[in-house]
């Protein structure tokens, strides 16, 4: 039965409804009964159009997958019934015709994977296992870095006749309000570097802190040092030892606690030139670089790994560190690596303007 309204129409009804003195005036005005308004208003209530219209096709497509897989396993019932009536003597051409099968999909039989498949399959699975939290996208990108002639949807259906799956976490809330634009976008490898603490805790509950530098073009880590306690003193070391080795960036970017803000850090950046850039105080997402970053420290070796101690977690962190750098295909990077693209990254030339490093 064809709906009188779209899914665009509804949203719209509703939000009339609401605006409304009475709400029976636009039943009347609409045809419509108040059951049919307080469904709709269930089902669509603080969507938009567009929003309304993708839940409508993913209903849709949900249904649809769910047809083909009821008719797969009617399909393999019926082959069945139609193997019990030809041993009972009775011909195939009438067992099929009695069960409502055709004599071709009685006869096929599935070919068996070739060696080369079977290969693909335990590198699919072997890689799953040792990536626990990289999803098929990215496991067929470690694929094709490989030289393997793979597909996403090759990996999607190994991935699911395999039951593999990233295991859920536990869900976070949402922050409430607007996002901001982000000021000072990176153009440039060396534009802007963000800094930041992340937390964890030994085996033994002792404290973990954990100081993240990296650059916000290339995605590339630069350096996550672990310690018990890291002031502003460790900041500037840390921050000391990644100039000389890269070069000061034009920008800092980090929020608003005491060892970002400390009179000797401010001093210290001011002698190299690089000037700070402080999010506005209770806004993480303006600091998106790095909340991203941490998300997946935490996700794929934080909460995966075991620390008996400082240098234990050092070592485990640097060795997952140099993995996200110089192996991990990045989403945002087109699935490169961020040292493939630091590689190929623009950087300030002499005259002020960004030019391709050789």
């Amino acid at each position: 039965m064809k709906q009188r309204f779209s899914e665009e129409q509804v949203v719209q009804i509703l939000r009339e409804g609401e605006a409304a003195e009475t709400k029976a005036e636009i039943w009347r005005q609409y045809g419509i009964s108040e059951w049919t308004y307080y469904r709709w208003r269930q089902r669509y209530g603080g969507l938009a159009e567009s929003q309304a219209k993708r839940l409508k096709h993913l209903e849709q497509e949900n249904a649809r997958l769910k047809r083909l897989v009821a008719e797969q396993a009617l399909a393999a019932e019926r082959r069945e019934l139609v193997m019990a009536l030809v041993a009972r003597g009775i011909s195939e051409r009438l067992a099929c015709r009695t069960v409502g099968l055709s004599r071709a999909s009685y006869r096929y039989r599935g070919q068996p994977p070739d060696g080369e498949e079977q290969r693909l399959r335990a590198l699919v699975v072997a890689l799953a296992r040792q990536h626990p939290r990289y999803g098929y996208r990215r496991v067929a990108a470690l694929l094709r870095r490989q030289g393997r002639a793979v597909n996403h949807k090759w990996v999607w259906r190994v991935w699911r006749e395999e039951g593999l799956a990233v295991p859920r976490r536990r869900t976070r809330k949402r922050r409430a309000g607007t996002a901001a634009a982000l000021p000072t976008r990176a153009t440039h490898r060396g534009h802007v570097w963000t800094y930041d603490f992340l937390f964890d805790a030994t085996e033994r509950g002792q404290a973990l802190k954990l100081l993240v530098v990296l650059d916000e073009y290339t995605r590339e880590c630069h350096r996550v040092r672990v310690g018990r306690r890291l002031d502003s003193d460790a900041v500037i070391d840390t921050l000391a030892a990644l100039f000389e080795e890269h070069g000061p960036p034009e920008h800092l970017r980090s929020d608003n606690g005491s060892e970002f803000i400390a009179a000797r850090l401010q001093a210290w950046l001011g002698e190299t030139g690089a000037t700070t850039l402080y999010i506005a105080p209770g806004h993480p997402w303006e600091n998106g670089y790095a909340e991203s970053f941490n998300g997946k420290l935490r996700d794929e070796c934080l909460d995966e790994e075991v620390f008996w101690g400082v240098e234990h977690a050092q070592v485990i962190v640097e060795r997952w560190r140099r993995q996200y750098n110089e192996e991990r295909p990045h989403s945002a990077l087109g699935y490169r690596t961020p040292a493939e693209v630091a590689g190929r990254a623009e950087t300030p030339t002499a005259g002020g303007r960004p030019g391709l490093t050789s």
